[in-house]
C-alpha cells in the first residue's frame, strides 16, 4: 500500500469519513501528518 495519501476531497462525498472502506483504511494503518492547501496528508504507521 501507499506510503502518504492525500485526501483532497474537502467534504465531497467520497472524503474518508463517507467512504467506510477507505476511512478503514487510514484508521488502521495511516496517521494524519498535516495539511497542505486545504488537502490532509496522512503517513503510513510504522
Amino acid at each position: 500500500s501507499a506510503a502518504l495519501v492525500v485526501d483532497d476531497s474537502r467534504g465531497k462525498p467520497y472524503a474518508p469519513e463517507r467512504v467506510r472502506g477507505l476511512r478503514r483504511l487510514l484508521v488502521a494503518g495511516y496517521e494524519e501528518a498535516g495539511t497542505v492547501d486545504g488537502a490532509v496528508l496522512y503517513v503510513k504507521r510504522r
